[in-house]
């Protein structure tokens, strides 16, 4: 369905590129905004359509992943173990730090493949999932980025806690919520941190969009919260960043947040791995 999309997408791109006069060598004709304006007539019911089933597929793949999450709970423990990465947020940042547009224009490729779920989780998701899973609690359907994996306000801490200590990474969004302090001083108290890589989110960045007011206020809250759990966090930076706690030192490994491509992604997380664990 996505290559169907994307073949689409392509045929109405090049009729606008080729029809406008944009691909013409000839001195004596080039661009005309007649021929433009009528490519871009014909184009746009097609990049709409192209649009809607690379977001039909990501839809269902979201579905899928979803699914197989849920074999990961500690009621299915009798299945084969897998590795996976655990994602530990607070709920109010799902799509609240959203991909700019500013940089994209009629013919960059990303602009068509944008579906309104755009934000740093999927991007993070599309970093790590080639490698193993990438799970959260959460609703199942709300979001594309993890896999949600449902469960009920009894069982999430027994179950949270079941999954951090078996995953192989877990990437932590800090704030000063009830909920992320649990998690928070849970991975404390288990000294899980060495396997943790935190998010501090952006509140000025030119790739990413703060939607959730008031960043560094919220930020400051959560270094003051966690400090309270002898757990340090860095100053606020505009650009945001990632960055990894030595739990017995208190040093902190930090890198700029990346821009929005899962290869630059990775390539920070594993910076910062390779950091952290050099002194091992």
């Amino acid at each position: 369905m996505k290559i169907v999309g994307n073949v689409i997408i392509y045929c109405a791109l090049f009729l606008i590129f080729t029809f406008s006069g944009l691909g013409s060598q000839s001195s004596h004709s080039g661009f005309t905004f007649g021929g433009f304006f009528i490519a871009l007539m014909v184009a746009f019911p097609m990049l709409v359509l192209g649009a809607w089933f690379v977001g039909k597929h990501e839809q269902v793949a979201q579905a899928t992943s979803d699914a197989e999450a849920q074999t990961l709970l500690p009621a299915n423990s009798g299945l084969k173990p897998e590795s996976f990465f655990l994602y530990l947020r607070p709920f109010v940042s799902t799509n609240a730090y959203r991909l700019s547009d500013s940089h994209l224009n009629l013919f960059s490729w990303e602009l068509w493949e944008r579906d309104g779920f755009d934000d740093i989780e999927r991007i993070l998701a599309r970093a790590l999932r080639p490698t193993a899973k990438f799970v959260a609690l959460g609703k199942p359907g709300e979001h594309r980025g993890a896999a949600r994996i449902l469960t009920t306000e009894k069982a999430w801490q027994v179950e949270l806690a079941a999954l951090a200590e078996k995953a192989t990474l877990i990437v932590l969004m800090p704030s000063s919520r009830p909920g992320t302090l649990w998690e928070v001083s849970y991975l404390k108290e288990r000294s899980l941190f060495g396997k943790v890589v935190c998010i501090m989110p952006p509140s000025d960045n030119g790739f990413y969009i703060a939607t959730e007011p008031n960043t560094e206020e919220e930020w400051n809250r959560t270094r003051s919260a966690c400090s309270k759990l002898g757990i340090p966090m860095p100053d606020h930076i505009p650009g945001g960043a990632l960055f990894m706690l030595d739990q017995t030192t208190k040093k902190i490994a930090l890198q700029p947040l990346p821009q929005p491509n899962p290869v630059a992604w990775m390539k920070s997380i594993q910076k910062l791995l390779d950091a952290c664990h050099s002194d091992v």
